[in-house]
């Protein structure tokens, strides 16, 4: 059989699973790990690790390793788990360096074969070399939702003050490209803008929201959905905008426009900014799949349950949609996550109620699965299909 019609077999069964939606999961139950009848299973069987006490405020994962992940937290720092160790002391990578450095408040984590960063959720991103153990470096910026690393090429969803503080630099900038050397970000280019302009008025008013993703992908394009600012958008990896999506093209609800006034008070009520959050479909993260490949985890509340589906996709359009198989019933829960290999982490997490006084702060859930079919990057690419369509 020639390679071309293998590829359009294995691209028509990958279709197929998608349609008769293979590994459904068990039936409904409050607070279960399940996955809902209609749609196929993103992930195999979750395994847990337990965690240790000290990481009860954990924030954001990483592989750094077959065995190993980085978890940041606050109160903590960054911290490296041994998963063949479950339940043994972390390891510290980034001690807590008080509250208004990146290491005090660590938010997004980011990890390259170079670097590890970590982005606090307003006013520095800081990094340093793999095996080092303090900071190399800090810059700062305003409201920083995520960050990611893929070499020495650090990726940043947020905005910079100029230095009189009265605008935001480059006209409104919310995503930046930047190199780290050693402890400097020698370069920083900003790569989409706030059609405000300086005022940058919906990333303004919504930044203290902390929604939004980006992500490297493997082939070295990257992917942002600032929520703050409708739409999705890919860039190639020279920094070039290769497309962008509608938000809705994706399964997302983007755009924010609270006034100043509802952002005070969003700021301030921890009911208000999850009720906004609730409304609407949001992304949590986002996963390389291989190539041009990606997922997005979003994040939904519907019938007293937090859920998450996966909206596959490349440079050509949506491919599909699996649905995650884990639920909760608090509505201060997020998921990030991360892949290696065939393997996904997943870190379920309270971000917000940590402050509330009105019901028990629902401890972090880490989580290891197997990639399904649907995610294997084995699975044919944009260029495969170009190509199956070859006579």
């Amino acid at each position: 059989m020639s390679s071309t019609v293998t590829r359009r077999m294995e691209w028509l069964l990958f279709l197929l699973f998608f349609a008769v939606g293979f590994g459904a999961g068990a039936a409904e139950a409050p607070g279960k790990d399940v996955t809902e009848d209609s749609l196929p299973s993103c992930f195999g069987e979750l395994t847990e690790v337990p965690l240790p006490k000290s990481l009860e405020w954990a924030n954001d994962v990483c592989w750094m390793g077959e065995q190993e992940v980085a978890i940041s937290a606050y109160k903590t720092g960054v911290v490296r788990l041994r998963l063949e160790q479950p339940g043994g002391s972390p390891i510290t990578e980034i001690a807590n360096g008080g509250r208004r450095t990146a290491a005090g408040s660590p938010w997004s984590l980011a990890v390259s074969d170079k670097y590890l960063a970590v982005g606090a959720t307003m006013f520095a991103v800081g990094w340093k070399l793999r095996g080092e153990t303090n900071l190399a470096g800090e810059d700062y910026f305003e409201f920083i939702p995520d960050i990611d690393l893929q070499g020495d090429h650090l990726l940043v969803l947020g905005l910079r003050k100029t230095e009189d503080g009265t605008a935001y630099e480059e006209d409104g900038a919310f995503v930046w490209l930047g190199t780290l050397a050693g402890s400097n970000l020698k370069v920083v280019r900003p790569l989409a803008f706030s059609p405000d302009g300086a005022s940058a008025q919906a990333m303004n008013n919504c930044g203290g929201l902390f929604v939004g993703a980006v992500r490297f992908l493997e082939n070295g394009s990257f992917v942002v959905v600032p929520i703050a600012e409708p739409g999705i958008l890919l860039f190639r990896p020279n920094g070039r905008l290769a497309r962008t999506w509608k938000s809705e093209e994706l399964g997302v609800d983007g755009g924010c426009n609270l006034s100043k006034e509802q952002a005070r008070r969003s700021g301030l009520d921890l009911e208000l900014r999850m009720n906004w959050i609730d409304q609407r479909k949001v992304v949590d993260d986002i996963l390389p799949l291989g190539g041009d490949r990606f997922g997005l985890l979003v994040r939904r509340r519907e019938a007293g349950m937090t859920r998450w589906r996966m909206e596959i996709a490349d440079t050509s359009g949506k491919l599909g949609t699996c649905e995650v198989p884990l639920a909760a019933t608090s509505r201060w829960v997020n998921l990030r996550a991360d892949r290696r290999g065939g393997r996904v982490v997943l870190l379920q997490l309270t971000r917000l109620s940590q402050v509330q006084d009105t019901e028990p702060v629902v401890p972090p859930r880490l989580l290891i699965a197997p990639i399904t079919l649907a995610l294997d990057s084995s699975a044919p690419s944009r260029i495969d299909r170009k190509q199956s369509n070859k006579p």
